[in-house]
């Protein structure tokens, strides 16, 4: 009842298998939408819907389209006053912690979330892995998304969700472009390796440039040696 019902200030200890795709995904689509003013990324924000009786959970990430002032302070966000809910919701299922797969289907459902995404860790191996789910809102009625080539597609957000790395990782990638959107440490070691290759292409022009003075030099040398024509 307290993790379907939380109150601010609560907190509930998680193992790193529950945390890390957490931090992984809230950087990337906060970086996705930072240019979007009005596209809120939200986690751990208690959702109170407004409709009596209804639990009022905490996502994992939470998607809100339409926010004013998405950089307010809150610690619950009230759909009825605020004039939007969230799109899409994000859960990674937490061991110990049931009703990810079970209560907060119904809730979500119920509250008219469209696209719900269920992320479940496999403790069983040396090295985790995780399992992935998604749910659409039909008519009122949540319906499995099915996979396309082993991707859900999120209508709501335009973009394929995926696991990789052997089940390790959950990817991203833009439908449109095919882009596919980097966690913020693969963002910074993309920028490593770029700075990397600039400055070994600088130095090779320096180099280069090196050479081709020094051989200027040795021209000029050799002419000086030459006999002068009468």
């Amino acid at each position: 009842y307290d993790v379907l019902n939380p109150q601010e200030g609560d907190q509930v200890p998680q193992r790193n298998e529950h945390f890390q795709p957490i931090v992984d995904l809230v950087g990337i689509l906060k970086t996705y939408y930072a240019k979007d003013p009005t596209m809120g990324v939200f986690g751990d924000l208690i959702m109170d819907w407004g409709i009596p009786g209804l639990a009022k959970p905490a996502p994992d990430i939470a998607l809100i389209p339409n926010v004013k002032q998405k950089d307010a302070a809150r610690g619950t966000f009230q759909v009825v006053q605020e004039g939007t809910r969230p799109c899409v919701v994000i859960e990674v299922m937490s061991p110990g912690h049931s009703g990810d797969d079970t209560d907060k289907v119904t809730i979500y459902e119920r509250a008219g979330i469209a696209e719900y995404f269920l992320i479940k860790p496999h403790l069983e191996r040396e090295l985790p892995y995780y399992s992935l789910r998604g749910f659409r809102l039909v008519k009122g009625v949540y319906r499995e998304i099915p996979r396309k080539t082993g991707r859900l597609l999120s209508r709501s957000l335009q973009l394929w969700l995926e696991l990789a790395d052997q089940g390790r990782q959950v990817r991203l990638t833009e439908v449109a472009t095919g882009r596919r959107l980097l966690t913020q440490i693969e963002t910074e070691a993309a920028r490593q390796q770029e700075q990397a290759a600039r400055q070994q292409e600088q130095a090779a022009r320096v180099a280069a440039e090196a050479r081709a003075t020094a051989l200027e030099q040795r021209l000029r040398e050799l002419e000086k040696q030459l006999p002068s024509r009468t």
